[in-house]
């Protein structure tokens, strides 16, 4: 059983990879956000469509990640997304569609 000295060791190793779906944030959270500059943020995107994203999220009142992704520049916010892809869900078309919306924000580095 590793120790958690090894443990905390592998966890500073990789960094902290934790993602956002940004689903739940409050006006308190953006305005948070903005003045502490917490950039970049890791944002796990599903899909820039707005219905297939809110089905991968089992979600149906997810806000639209493109306009969060605009808010989030407008206050100077980096941007690393993913987009963990769902055969028959959000691949293809929608793949593509997200990966060229992604490609518009400046903010957005990977």
């Amino acid at each position: 059983m590793p120790s958690s000295q090894s443990q905390e060791n592998k966890s500073a190793d990789y960094g902290c990879m934790c993602f956002l779906t940004l689903t739940n944030l409050t006006e308190d959270d953006w305005c948070r956000l903005e003045e502490q500059r917490l950039s970049p943020l890791n944002i796990s995107v599903h899909a820039t469509d707005l219905e297939v994203r809110r089905t991968l999220l089992c979600n149906s009142m997810a806000p639209d990640i493109r306009l969060q992704l605009r808010r989030l520049s407008e206050i100077g916010i980096e941007v690393q997304a993913q987009i963990v892809v769902c055969p028959n869900v959000n691949d293809g078309p929608v793949l593509d569609a997200s990966i060229g919306e992604l490609l518009t924000h400046q903010n957005v580095r990977n």
